[in-house]
């Protein structure tokens, strides 16, 4: 009878043992007046090089940032909540990213790819007249 408590026992102290590492390593928010950090990088699509210039804005808001030259942005102190940023830069298609969810006191890293525009036109001739005049 003590060996069943005994085991009983020892099985209820590594549940809550598992449990409390489990729960421990999650982040999630102590405090509601805790900040959060939104950041990420802007690529090429195609080349996957940095895009410096980028503008990025967080719609519903007047929180607004510019891409760096390697291509990183950062929004600090941001209240725990689901974002959507756009993202617009001249010669490349405007992009929206939604459901960012910024929950813990842990950065929220992203990367961005975004498509270069593709211009089109049509077939253009070029004619070209050569006249020589001697001089006398």
């Amino acid at each position: 009878m003590q060996l069943l408590m005994f085991i009983r026992l020892s099985v209820f102290i590594v549940i809550l043992f598992v449990a409390g590492e489990v729960f421990s390593q999650q982040d999630i928010p102590l405090n509601k007046n805790d900040k959060g950090v939104l950041k990420g990088k802007v690529i090429d699509n195609e080349t996957e090089s940095p895009v410096e210039g980028a503008a990025i804005e967080i719609l519903g808001s007047q929180v607004k940032t510019v891409t760096d030259v390697n291509g990183n942005f950062s929004f600090d102190n941001l209240n725990f909540d689901t974002y959507q940023i756009k993202i617009t830069i001249a010669g490349y298609e405007p992009m929206v990213r939604s459901d960012l969810l910024l929950y813990a006191s842990k950065p929220l890293e992203i990367i961005v790819k975004i498509k270069p525009k593709g211009y089109k036109t049509s077939v253009i001739d070029v004619e070209g007249i050569f006249s020589y005049k001697a001089l006398t």
